[in-house]
């Protein structure tokens, strides 16, 4: 993925790959520090899964 998604949308740019959001301290066991990294100026990929083939049979109408 990297190399064949990220690479040829940051050729041009010259530095400021990744931003990084400082979210607080969120985990309410340890107290430890969160934070959210994220590419600059790549869109999300949302990968959507086909719904299955309905195989389940329906019993006919009772007469």
């Amino acid at each position: 993925m990297l190399m064949k998604d990220v690479v040829p949308v940051m050729q041009g740019r010259n530095g400021g790959y990744t931003r990084v959001v400082k979210l607080g301290r969120l985990r309410p066991g340890d107290g430890s520090e969160m934070a959210m990294v994220e590419w600059i100026g790549i869109q999300p990929v949302v990968k959507t899964r086909k719904p299955k083939a309905d195989t389940t049979k329906q019993s006919e109408p009772a007469k």
